[in-house]
């Protein structure tokens, strides 16, 4: 006696239905969802908003010898102020400010310095400001 148990063809007829969705991911039409699902899977990135600070042009420029670089800061931090040549070349000028909150004007003195056009960089909290000064004697 022999028992088959499996018949030799199966039919299955597979009818999809998505009138509801429209054959949509539903992930696509609502984003949301993968919250709900999934959670809420954010890594809390420590954005940290940089100091604020304004530099004005400095003046008189061109300069005889001195020169001015006005600055607005909103909190205590040092600022360096260093010279260039036009081929960018440093000058040996280097100076260096500890500042407080509020608005400063640097002198800079330029008397021991020959007549030139002259890059003026100037960095507060690793942010550099560069523009060029001309001394006319």
């Amino acid at each position: 006696m022999s028992l088959n148990f499996l018949p030799q063809t199966v039919h299955f007829r597979l009818t999809l239905n998505n009138s509801y969705q429209s054959n949509r991911n539903p992930f696509i039409d609502h984003p949301e969802y993968v919250d709900l699902i999934w959670g809420d899977q954010s890594t809390g990135v420590n954005m940290n908003i940089p100091e604020q600070f304004d530099i004005e042009p400095v003046y008189p420029n061109p300069t005889n010898s001195t020169f001015n670089i006005p600055l607005n800061i909103d909190k205590n931090m040092g600022v360096a102020v260093n010279l260039f040549d036009i081929t960018g070349k440093k000058y040996g000028y280097e100076r260096y400010f500890q500042l407080s909150r509020g608005n400063h004007t640097l002198s800079i003195d330029l008397n021991s310095q020959n007549s030139g056009v002259y890059l003026v960089q100037t960095v507060l909290n690793n942010q550099t400001n560069l523009q060029r000064i001309i001394l006319l004697k």
